[in-house]
């Protein structure tokens, strides 16, 4: 600070200072005295002196009283004590002591004295302390004596008669402190050792100015991320009461400062005062002004899109149905690219905002439009659109600007762009209710709507078409270029027309097509008189000529009847004795044989899921010696055994192991195998997990081979009949069988422990008592003696399988176990003893057989293979092959087809599909194929082998439509389909395989089958009931599912009678149930009418208790419909409708066994007086639509208007004979089903054998005119008549 000369007196500003440094002193501890750097101990001493004198000049100016008569010490106290509260009423800021209370004098010793030291003495004229180096003892030194804080302040009472200058001088700091500050420069403003007159009062001219408040921080340029929390704070260095700060941030309004800290922004100015508290003493100060300003920065923004392109639905589109992942609202996002430059405090709408255009013009430009729109955000924000801004574009292009609002702080960014294009969604074909073979489903109006898939459908759809098989097209924008707005079924021959070619395609909504690809054209082609496609499907009395097959092997389907989609042809030429099926279902037959089908296979054979042989595995030379057990690892090689010694003419002594190729695998060495000392051989192989022996039944492909049968040795090693040995073929020592069994092991498995339950022929088994069964602990391969089976079995056990539960399940030539008699079959305990709940019951007609394979499945019931000795031909199974139920009894449901009486099942398997697999010694069996259904090539005539109907139908076809799913739908008077049971209606897939299908019809035939729109179908015939319903008689509709439909309820009453069923005893008898619902004869024909209702017709003269004879009308519930009364006596009550046929044009054509046995009649039911047909001389069965719109008809009749026309004629529209189609003699037998060709031609079916001159058997294919089409021949169906075709 600058020194100036004080000239009138001291300010109270003055005196405040100094008690403010004294008061700090006292504080601290006088840190001053250690701080200041002084240079030698006389400097120090000066300093100290001038503090004390200033302390001295403030007491007196404040009514001390120093006189001259004062020691030092006690001047020292003086400026110790406190003014009283007299005083300090009057002079207000003295009230604490002048210095610490701490401070003590340090007096030279007499030698330092008489030196040339430096030294303090009090000069009583002057009163102050003045340095000296002579002149007698003095004080050395002050310090700090912290006892002395300790005793209470002396209180004293002052006058002060002082009067205050404006100006003064002043020490404004001081330090006592010994650490080295390095380098700190105090201040000090004294003149040392020089004495200070005390002013004289009269020199007062006004009150004093007060100092500016002092800033925290002080103006200037700063880096801009100083502003991040840069804080500004004031302080008043004015006495305590004199004033009050002021200050602005606007330079126009200026508030009170309370202490507060500011938030600083570059460009602030920042002003600040002190005003006067007592404007007699202190003036205003001047104002002080700081400003804060850094370098601004420059916006940078990116631009991404969320989508690019986007779709209609992700902007927003409504769609018929969400896309999965579909989410609305696809905004531009706005990043700030250099966030890190600027403080987050700036990264926000406050000082700077988002302006954007979605037109591509300069977002500048734009910012003072009304039009224009904020983010009111912050960087990092998002930019919605909509498909209103995006309007009919094919690019949206988006320009966006950072406008800064402080240019101080941030600048504009540049202006960012990014172009947004279309992801054209592709709208599906439309559908319509014109199907694949032309017919119009449901009301004859042509409908169409689009394909509903998700995300691909949008609100607002169009449908242009035209009716003239023309392209509707579209333009650039997706608009269609010409047709009409589909709005509602089309009338397809609302003209005179007897054609209309539709072409359609889907569109988007208007005014946003071009979000959309159109739809590829759905083209259709309707005639007046529609001709659906033939597809060859047969069904009446037929069957393809018998062959033989499926000798010593055959695959039995789930319920046990024949499956032909396994067909081994001539099957095997020897017996087969085991078989295993691969994880990929092919099978793998072995035993006695040398050819299978004809090809040389040495007994083994691997056959495809057909029944061929599966060239692939090629065992060359194979087996020199029958093979009995077979085994497939895990990774798919096959192991064998039996009593062969070579494979490929390589030994292997009774065992080896194959490749899945049939090649021998060389790293399974046996050495002299089961043939050491004399000729053994393998009876039985299984796998031995060895993750279920360490208990963590975690280990995976960790196994070993159990080989059991009839030897002592496994390569010169004892091991009596029972082995294990590693997957190398080597023996595993660690297993003991040298006592094993004294006898053969026929059968072997491991249970869910990994021990061995093996059954065979014999007594013993380790040396232990053990009847033809034993356990064997897994690890060492000794006798289980927690099983006990006790007496065992009594004779050989041939088989054993273990249940889930650990049970047991042994198969044999035994008829007792453990003194239990049994028929060769029982069930044990996982301990050894007779399961009692397993028994196969006397009444299953089995008397005596042996057992020799069995197979548990899935639901505990067990597969039984073996062979019949006696047994009682009126109970007895078919054959020695049935499936037994878990109490052992017969499985009912499983019907295996019948095996010869001495047939021997000597192996089975189970595939994944729970069909049965099994070989054996059995004949062939002479299969009857194609019976009663079959396909044939439409444009031969012969049979269309890939129509795999097996067995067929076990009676005959009646009715048979295609569903609208693609199934088959075949009715008659049949109880099994392919093996099947199924009561006269199956449902089939189009290669022959029988589907679900749930329908229970009873007591009768199905003669008419007709598919409502919704997959409902609707069944007519000679039926007593469905599903248990008597009402439901001669007619039903199902739902797709083969259900009753039971919102279809025939009119009638029910009654419930007591019918005895005894001579005499009345009690003894049923309750029979009976109904007046239905019809009371047969249902020839069902159609369904344009609006849903049901035209039915046949030979009954009832529906309910109404006489309705031969024909009535029905709405969907199965009420009758009066349009067609039967008081208009259409036919006589003796005739018969055979056949009913709804015309395009919602006319009916009748035709059956009544008088004129053609009738026409209009929609109304009144007879069409413009339809007057030629006489007819007999019944007529059929009849449909020619594509020309005449009517091709077929019956037994052999004159039409007195001119032979033997069993098919074709009639003009208004019933006239059509002369110019002949077809010669015609048939020579009934003609029961007509067809008519796209071609013009037609096929007519019946029970005829010749056709004209030709020889056709029960069907010919006709051209248009009449003559035989040639290259339609017949083929090798057996036929009596064929009754129905789709």
């Amino acid at each position: 600070m600058l020194k100036r000369s004080l000239t009138k007196a001291f300010t109270l500003l003055e005196s405040m200072l100094a008690i403010t440094v004294i008061s700090g002193i006292a504080s601290v501890g006088y840190v001053g005295f250690i701080e200041i750097k002084a240079a030698t101990k006389a400097t120090k001493l000066e300093q100290d002196i001038a503090v004390i004198n200033k302390a001295l000049r403030v007491y007196e100016a404040h009514g001390g009283d120093l006189n001259e008569n004062l020691s030092p010490q006690e001047v020292i106290d003086k400026l110790k004590t406190v003014a009283s509260d007299n005083t300090y009423n009057e002079i207000i800021g003295l009230r604490e002591s002048m210095i610490d209370s701490r401070l003590e004098l340090v007096m030279q010793t007499r030698l330092e004295a008489s030196s040339r030291k430096p030294r303090a003495l009090w000069d009583t004229d002057a009163k102050r302390f003045i340095v000296a180096r002579s002149g007698g003892l003095g004080i050395e030194s002050f310090r700090i004596n912290e006892l002395l804080g300790r005793a209470p302040s002396v209180m004293e009472d002052r006058r002060s008669t002082l009067k205050l200058a404006k100006k003064s001088n002043w020490v404004w700091d001081y330090d006592d402190k010994n650490d080295d500050r390095g380098g700190l420069i105090v201040p000090i403003s004294l003149e040392q050792g020089v004495p200070v007159p005390l002013a004289s009062a009269t020199h007062y001219d006004g009150p004093l100015n007060l100092n500016a408040p002092s800033f925290s921080s002080s103006g200037g340029n700063y880096d801009l991320h100083d502003f991040e929390s840069f804080r500004l704070s004031l302080s008043n260095p004015n006495p305590e009461g004199s004033s009050r700060i002021f200050y602005s941030k606007d330079g126009k309004s200026w508030n009170l400062y309370s202490g507060q800290n500011f938030e600083i922004n570059p460009g602030d100015s920042i002003a600040a005062m002190a005003a006067s508290l007592e404007p007699g003493s202190w003036a205003d100060s001047g104002v002080s002004l700081n400003a804060y300003n850094a370098d601004p920065v420059q916006l940078e923004i990116g631009l991404s899109a969320f989508q690019n392109p986007i779709n209609y639905e992700q902007l927003g589109g409504k769609m018929v149905t969400s896309s999965d992942n579909a989410f609305a609202g696809a905004p531009v996002l706005v990043s700030l690219l250099n966030s890190e430059s600027i403080p987050n405090r700036y990264q926000n709408s406050n000082h700077f905002r988002i302006a954007w255009s979605f037109d591509g013009t300069d977002p500048a430009k734009k910012i003072d439009n009304d039009g224009q729109r904020f983010s009111g955000g912050f960087a990092g924000t998002e930019l919605a659109y909509t498909l209103d801004d995006w309007g009919q574009r094919d690019e949206f292009e988006v320009k966006v600007l950072a406008k800064s609002l402080n240019s101080g702080i941030l600048k504009d960014s540049s202006v960012s762009e990014i172009s947004i294009g279309i992801d054209k969604i592709d709208l599906g074909a439309p559908t319509g209710n014109v199907n694949e073979t032309g017919d119009l489903l449901g009301e004859q109006k042509i409908t169409m709507a689009p394909v509903l898939s998700h995300g691909s459908l949008p609100h607002g759809w169009r449908i242009y078409y035209t009716s003239d098989g023309t392209d509707p097209g579209h333009d650039g924008s997706g608009e269609p270029v010409r047709g009409t707005l589909y709005a509602g079924p089309i009338d397809p021959f609302k003209g005179s027309g007897d054609e209309i070619k539709i072409n359609a395609r889907v569109y988007g909504p208007e005014g946003y097509a071009h979000w959309f690809n159109p739809s590829v054209p759905y083209s259709i082609a309707l005639s007046r008189w529609h001709v659906p496609k033939w597809e060859g499907y047969l069904g009446g009395v037929f069957h393809k000529s018998t062959y033989a097959t499926f000798h010593n092997i055959r695959q039995h389907g789930t319920v046990g009847g024949l499956d032909l989609s396994f067909d081994p042809r001539l099957g095997l030429n020897g017996i087969g004795k085991a078989i295993a099926i691969q994880s990929d279902g092919k099978a793998i037959a072995a035993g006695q044989f040398t050819s299978v089908n004809g090809v040389q296979r040495n007994r083994i054979v691997r056959f495809n899921l057909d029944g061929s042989v599966d060239q692939s595995f090629d065992p060359g030379d194979g087996f020199d010696d029958e093979v009995l057990a077979l085994l497939i690892q895990p990774d798919g090689k096959i192991v064998v055994g039996g009593k062969f010694k070579k494979y490929k003419n390589k030994w292997r002594m009774g065992i080896a192991r194959l490749n899945p190729d049939g090649s021998l695998d060389d790293s399974f060495q046996v050495g002299r195998g089961v043939h050491s000392d004399q000729n053994g051989w393998v009876h039985a192989l299984t796998i031995q997990d060895q993750g279920l022996l360490s208990g963590d039944g975690e280990v995976r492909n960790n196994y070993k081979i159990i080989v059991a049968g009839c030897f002592t040795r496994y390569n010169f090693v004892p091991a009596y009949s029972l082995a294990r040995i590693h997957s190398n073929g080597k023996l595993d020592m660690s297993f003991d069988t040298s006592k094993g069994v004294q006898g053969i092991v026929h059968g072997v498995c491991t249970d869910g422990n990994g021990d061995i339950v093996i059954g065979g022929f014999f007594d013993k088994y380790d040396g232990i008592s053990r009847n033809n069964i034993a356990r064997v602990r897994g690890q060492s391969g000794r006798n289980d003696s927690t099983f006990d089976p006790g007496n065992g079995a009594n004779d050989p056990v041939h088989t054993v399988n273990v249940y889930e539960g650990g049970k047991i399940f042994i198969g044999g030539s035994f008829d007792r176990f453990d003194g239990n008699g049994v028929a060769s079959v029982a069930r044990l305990n996982a301990d050894g003893s007779y399961d009692s709940s397993f028994k196969l019951p006397e009444q299953s007609g089995i008397s005596s057989w042996t057992v020799y394979s069995s197979c548990v499945t899935q639901d505990n019931k067990v597969f039984v293979g073996g062979k019949f000795h006696t047994v009682d031909e009126g109970t007895s199974p078919k054959g020695s092959f049935v499936r037994l139920n878990d109490d052992g009894a017969v499985d009912p449901i499983y019907s295996a087809e019948k095996l010869p009486i001495d047939a021997s099942v000597f192996a089975m398997a189970e595939n994944s599909e729970g069909k049965a697999l099994i070989v054996g010694d059995f004949p062939e069996t002479y299969v009857k194929t194609t019976e009663n259904i079959a396909r044939i090539n439409t444009e031969t005539g012969h049979i269309d082998e890939s129509f795999k109907i097996g067995v067929g139908a076990n009676d005959e076809v009646k009715a048979l439509i295609k569903l609208s799913d693609g199934n088959l739908l075949a009715g008659g008077e049949f109880t099994r389909m392919n093996g099947v049971a199924r009561s006269g209606l199956a449902k089939l897939s189009v290669d022959g395989r029988v589907l679900e299908f749930a329908s229970q019809v009873e007591g009768g035939a199905i003669y008419s089958l007709v598919e409502q729109s919704d997959g409902k179908i609707i069944i007519g015939g000679s039926f007593k009931s469905v599903g248990g319903n008597p009402s439901l008689r001669g007619i039903a509709r199902l739902n797709p599912d083969g259900s009753s439909d039971a919102s279809f309820d025939p009119p009638g009453s029910t009654t419930r009678t007591w019918v005895q069923t005894h001579p005499w005893k009345t009690w003894v008898g049923e309750w029979r149930v009976t109904s007046t619902g239905g019809f009371d004869a047969a249902v020839r024909s069902v159609s369904i009418l344009e609006g849903g209702q049901i035209l039915v017709t046949g030979e009954f003269n009832h529906y309910g208790e109404g006489f309705q004879p031969r024909m009535v009308l029905l709405n969907p519930d199965a009420g009758i419909d009066n349009r067609f009364s039967a008081s208009r006596g259409y036919i006589s009550s003796a005739g018969s409708i055979n056949h009913s046929l709804v015309l395009k044009d919602g006319r009916i054509l009748l035709v059956g066994d009544f008088a004129g046995k053609l009738k026409c009649l209009l929609k109304d039911g009144s007879v069409d007086p413009s339809f007057v047909p030629e006489s007819i001389n007999g019944a007529v069965s059929s009849a449909v639509i020619q594509k020309d719109g005449r009517i091709l008809i077929g019956g037994d009749f052999t004159a039409v208007g007195g001119k032979e026309m033997r069993g098919v004629a074709v009639f003009n529209r208004n019933g006239s004979l059509y002369n110019e189609f002949d077809p010669g003699a015609g048939a020579d037998g009934p003609v029961t089903k007509v067809i008519s060709l796209r071609d013009g031609g037609s096929v007519v079916l019946g029970s005829f054998r010749n056709f004209g001159s030709q020889k056709r058997v029960g069907i010919v294919r006709l051209m248009k005119d009449g003559s035989i089409f040639s290259g339609h021949e017949n083929n090798d169906l057996e036929i009596t008549s064929i009754n129905s075709t789709r």
